[in-house]
């Protein structure tokens, strides 16, 4: 049986290999500033997390703020559950806070799942 931490390696990915979640109902283009400071001043320290075709789960804005700043490489987190139709538990856990986020994600994946979406 394989750990939890071994199923979640971190690797280096060139940045370009990465790719917004087209859908992502976040819109926090005013911090990429911020966090291009924060990036400049403590480093890269926590990674994106992708699934295995490199679409983004969690760090978009840490994705805009690495591409902004020239980063070529990053450190992503590949999901335990990488394939896209499998990522709603891991969205799940990040999205708590966030009230309607949550049921429009579900959504999203379930059009996803019939088909209405590619």
């Amino acid at each position: 049986m394989v750990s939890q931490a071994a199923a979640q390696q971190i690797q280096i990915w060139p940045i370009d290999r990465l790719v917004f979640f087209a859908r992502n109902p976040r819109k926090n283009d005013a911090a990429v500033d911020r966090m291009c400071g924060s990036i400049r001043e403590f480093g890269f320290k926590i990674p994106v997390l992708a699934g295995s075709d490199g679409e983004v789960v969690d760090g978009h804005l840490r994705l805009k703020a690495a591409r902004k700043l020239g980063i070529t490489e990053g450190p992503p987190k590949r999901t335990s559950r990488g394939e896209p139709k499998d990522r709603s538990g891991a969205t799940e856990s990040l999205d708590r806070w966030e009230p309607g986020l949550r049921r429009r994600k579900k959504k999203h994946l379930a059009q996803r799942r019939s088909g209405e979406l590619k």
